[in-house]
């Protein structure tokens, strides 16, 4: 449903927060328009369970869900009304027994009529006996505005799960990976990607924190908050493991921040026992300003 603020007229400006499908009917006073569309992000990929210790690795982070602005006249616009389109978040991968870890789902497209957000984001590959890659995103930096591929999830590793990246994006960032399961060792996950301000020095939203080495389910990603800029969510962090010899205890990835954070990747663990899930990706997000 729409949220309106600031529904005014004069050289001022009308905002729509649009979280869900819906309609837009452009206000005949406004002369232009800035909009911007977050895809949904990427759900996390699960751990591996499987019976030789250093061979569980962790599931993979899912990627950020991508950003597009545009900027539109309203001589323009062709339609009385548009249809709002809102991405949904990927699922992430279930917990597994006796297998290679379930990939998270990739992320869902945002729309405003034919306007849509070309960056995508996929969801974070299953733990294997090895480096479970994270999923892949689109960027675009502060500094820049140059599109860059640096907001995907970290991968999920037969140890300590990999970091997502993190960075000065005007979209969120992605999810950690899972940590992976040995004997005896607990090991924690990695936490999710935070963004930064755009010189890199100050944190403006943290990501999801590790899970613990105890097992502990991660830390849910940040939904975005309100800057001199739109920025997105920031991802889940990474399930950790307290190293069970006979039940380990596995934890499950955090959920991504909205909008568009991804899902973080959950922990690998001993069969016949289930691994840790993947976290699920935030689901998108469309801001329209309308000025008078």
């Amino acid at each position: 449903m729409a949220n309106t603020l600031n529904n005014a007229v004069n050289n001022t400006y009308k905002q729509t927060i649009y979280t869900s499908n819906d309609t837009w009917t452009p206000d005949p006073r406004m002369k232009y328009a800035k909009i911007y569309i977050w895809n949904g992000g990427g759900g996390g990929g699960s751990g591996r369970s499987f019976a030789n210790t250093g061979q569980a690795g962790g599931g993979g982070g899912g990627g950020a869900g991508g950003l597009s602005c545009f900027e539109v006249l309203s001589s323009n616009l062709q339609s009385p009304n548009y249809s709002v389109t809102i991405g949904g978040g990927g699922n992430g991968g279930s917990g597994v027994v006796g297998s290679i870890g379930q990939a998270g789902s990739p992320g869902g497209v945002s729309s405003l009529g034919v306007m849509k957000s070309i960056g995508s984001s996929a969801g974070g590959a299953g733990g294997i006996n090895g480096n479970a890659s994270g999923g892949s995103s689109t960027a675009i930096n502060v500094s820049s505005l140059a599109s860059s591929t640096s907001a995907g999830g970290g991968s999920g590793n037969q140890t300590t799960g990999g970091a997502a990246p993190s960075g000065n994006y005007l979209w969120g960032t992605g999810g950690g990976g899972g940590a992976g399961w040995r004997t005896g060792v607990a090991i924690a996950g990695n936490a999710g990607g935070s963004i930064f301000n755009g010189d890199g020095s100050t944190v403006l939203v943290a990501g999801g924190l590790a899970g613990a080495n105890t097992g502990a389910t991660a830390g849910n990603g940040n939904p975005a908050v309100s800057f001199e800029i739109f920025i997105g969510g920031t991802g889940g962090g990474g399930g950790g493991n307290d190293g069970g010899a006979v039940t380990p205890v596995a934890g499950s990835g955090g959920n991504g921040g909205i909008p568009g954070g991804g899902g973080g990747g959950g922990s690998g663990t001993l069969d016949p026992n289930t691994s840790g899930a993947g976290g699920n990706g935030a689901r998108g997000q469309i801001i329209i300003c309308e000025f008078f």
